[in-house]
């Protein structure tokens, strides 16, 4: 009885462990990470720079964080692997019910997810947005820059300091993509599309101290003002390609601009997406992380789930003994 309750307790915290700790996924010095809501994470010298999700807002701009921000939805599934990933679940609140799947492709030098929102009933929404979020203390007074549809592209400094009720710093239309320095060499190239956008999002840069925030948010929008029926689905794409060198840069700037010549040409996003996974090596990929094995989080969660069932086996233990005196 005693053991069957020691190997219930481990599995139970192995499995926890392997749930709370990132998926870690290098790109030379940049790491790539998911949490269990699909949250993405890159990180640069160990500290993180860029972090990826939806928002939702409902009828006039009301926030309610069970709809409103990817890392409070329920996530019911959640799986990584060596080159995939795939989280599930659901949210609801005042002014939606929907549920949620999201599934991510991790190649030798990219990575593209895949969102879908599907609505379980009727459900109104003010906005919804994706958006890459920049700590204000790493990049305060730096440079990032717009990709546009056109081919041009415009570069964008980051106030140092909030301005009290101006808290967009620039509203553009036909974005397709942002570039995110980290330094002078290494940074990523980022993108968001999908059906509805063959040509572009609105996209602004916000100051989110404004709100009492700590980042500036790079965000696309998808939708103003916009239903979901019951049973409708929504769809969008996100690509991230990190560089460490102007080359791989500009190669990244040149697979955003290609995928934008796709979709204005007429080419369907299922087609897109299936090119850019055939693009990402994932064989190749998949190769390369089970030679470098699993990740340090992940080691140091188990560690810490053993040394907690040898705790209980010894405290179990201890009570079972005084209960036979």
């Amino acid at each position: 009885m005693l053991k069957a309750k020691i190997a219930g307790l481990l599995v139970a915290l192995l499995t926890i462990s392997a749930c709370l700790a990132l998926a870690q996924y290098k790109f030379g010095n940049i790491e790539v990470n998911f949490n269990n809501k699909g949250i993405v994470t890159v990180s640069y010298e160990n500290i993180v720079r860029v972090t990826g999700g939806f928002n939702t807002w409902g009828p006039n701009w009301n926030w309610e964080s069970a709809c409103s921000y990817q890392d409070n939805w329920n996530a019911l599934q959640y799986r990584l692997g060596d080159v995939e990933g795939e989280f599930s679940g659901a949210f609801q609140c005042s002014f939606a019910r929907a549920s949620w799947g999201e599934k991510a492709w991790i190649g030798v030098n990219a990575v593209l997810i895949e969102l879908n929102i599907t609505a379980t009933q009727e459900s109104s929404f003010a906005g919804m947005a994706w958006d890459y979020d920049l700590p204000v203390g790493i990049f305060k007074g730096m440079e990032v820059a717009m990709l546009f549809a056109n081919g041009s592209s415009a570069n964008v400094r980051l106030r140092e300091e909030r301005v009290p009720g101006e808290w967009v710093i620039i509203f553009q239309s036909g974005t397709v993509g942002w570039i995110v320095p980290f330094n002078e060499e290494a940074g990523v190239v980022l993108s968001v599309f999908g059906d509805a956008w063959p040509t572009g999002m609105d996209a602004q840069i916000e100051d989110e101290r404004e709100w009492g925030g700590t980042v500036y948010a790079l965000r696309s929008w998808l939708f103003f003002n916009f239903a979901l029926s019951e049973g409708q689905m929504l769809r969008i794409l996100a690509y991230m390609q990190p560089y460490t060198t102007a080359e791989e840069r500009e190669a990244a700037v040149l697979k955003v601009r290609e995928i934008t010549e796709r979709l204005a040409s007429g080419h369907d996003v299922e087609l897109v997406k299936k090119w850019l996974i055939g693009d990402m090596r994932l064989e190749e990929a998949a190769e390369l992380r089970r030679a470098q094995g699993p990740p340090p989080m992940l080691i140091a969660y188990a560690g810490v789930a053993i040394v907690s069932v040898a705790v209980l086996l010894l405290v179990l233990t201890r009570a079972r003994r005084r209960s036979q005196i």
